[in-house]
């Protein structure tokens, strides 16, 4: 692993835009998320290519096959269930 970055990042379950939108500026900068823990405020990054993302957090707490294959189908793509649940990339 080269060179990281651990990030502290308060936000608000009712207002994921803001973070979303952070997340997707680090990615541009070429920090890529690797891990989130500490109650989902703590962000670790690894430093790597300037990338195009677009992250979606989206809390659901129950739902079936049918609606992973949905993102599935628009070309959406679960984060790791490490990083942070109901989190999808594109």
């Amino acid at each position: 692993m080269g060179e990281t970055k651990t990030a502290c990042h308060w936000w608000w379950g009712w207002n994921p835009e803001k973070i979303e939108d952070w997340l997707e500026e680090m990615e541009l900068g070429g920090w890529n998320l690797f891990q989130v823990d500490f109650n989902h405020i703590r962000f670790k990054f690894e430093k790597g290519e300037s990338r195009k993302m677009r992250y979606c957090i989206d809390y659901q707490e129950n739902v079936d096959e049918n609606y992973f294959e949905l993102f599935k189908d628009y070309g959406w793509e679960l984060a790791d269930d490490g990083i942070l649940p109901g989190v999808y990339l594109a």
